[in-house]
């Protein structure tokens, strides 16, 4: 019997296939990691103050260190490029400028996980430049309030990625209770519900970006004040002024019950739906563990 090739039949899909084997052959690819340098820069008491990391490469080269502590944006994987000066996210290189006085750094390797030691610490002075037009008069005073405004900006710019991700995880939800063997209409409330205290917890980080997009006036977010004070501030040489102490309260005041809100949503509530999603026999999402039990 001869079988005749139907040529309207669909395709097999193996794109999932395919998924799992890229990641596998990925994994195995990083398996060795690469060797990497890394500068690390020390204050006079040892504490760490930066860590800066580069590839090794063949022949001379060079490394600078801006004079400033760890950047407090929201971590990415590729690197912001080396003459970046805006204050967007993740655009600045470093945090707040250090103190004049003596500090130290040394060298090491990374390969295949192992740190060595090349270089032991050497001693280095930064000194002041006499070229600032209102110069502070109590420099540690000013290191103290620029580090506040490093928490405060790694805080707040962080809440804001946190609450992203999660609006991002609700949509995944909901599709996902749509898809699942035991339809619940309460669990999609309850998703909807949060989504919408997401909307509002953003609107109080950021600011309303709908009505902004009108061209109407909008009171300023709380990351409009903390952009505002790390514009001025953070690589400043000069007091902070009356104005940048009174924004840094108002945005500290505001933020507080926000980040307190946020982290109630996802420590609390969107574990509680996503423990339900389970029980419902939803798809995977996002940040859920499958669970599975041998039959």
């Amino acid at each position: 019997m001869q079988v005749q090739k139907n040529e309207k039949s669909e395709k097999i899909n193996f794109s999932l296939f395919e998924r799992l084997h890229k990641t596998i052959y990925t994994l195995e690819a990083r398996e060795e990691e690469e060797p990497m340098l890394y500068f690390t820069i020390t204050d006079k008491s040892g504490n760490l103050v930066r860590r800066i990391s580069t590839k090794p490469q063949a022949g001379v080269s060079r490394i600078a260190w801006d004079l400033s502590y760890p950047d407090p944006n929201p971590t990415q994987l590729t690197p912001p490029p080396s003459n970046s000066y805006s204050f967007e996210f993740g655009d600045r290189i470093g945090g707040a400028l250090v103190m004049p006085g003596e500090y130290a750094v040394s060298l090491a390797k990374r390969v295949d996980g192992v740190m060595t030691e090349l270089v032991a610490p050497q001693p280095f002075t930064v000194q002041k430049l006499n070229n600032v037009t209102l110069p502070a008069s109590d420099l540690a005073a000013l290191t103290v309030f620029q580090r506040k405004i490093d928490k405060m900006q790694r805080s707040v710019f962080g809440a804001v990625e946190a609450a992203n991700s999660i609006k991002t995880r609700l949509q995944y939800i909901k599709k996902a209770l749509l898809d699942a063997e035991k339809p619940d209409v309460n669990l999609l409330q309850t998703a909807s519900m949060l989504d919408k205290q997401m909307n509002k917890l953003l609107i109080a980080l950021c600011g309303d970006v709908v009505i902004a997009g009108r061209n109407e006036p909008i009171p300023l977010s709380i990351s409009d004040r903390v952009g505002q004070i790390v514009g001025d501030q953070i690589t400043s040489t000069s007091a902070p002024t009356k104005t940048h102490e009174a924004t840094y309260t108002i945005a500290a005041n505001e933020f507080a019950p926000v980040l307190a809100e946020l982290k109630k949503v996802i420590e609390t509530d969107l574990t509680s739906l996503e423990k339900a999603l389970d029980s419902a026999g939803a798809p995977w999402t996002p940040g859920r563990i499958p669970t599975w039990t041998k039959e």
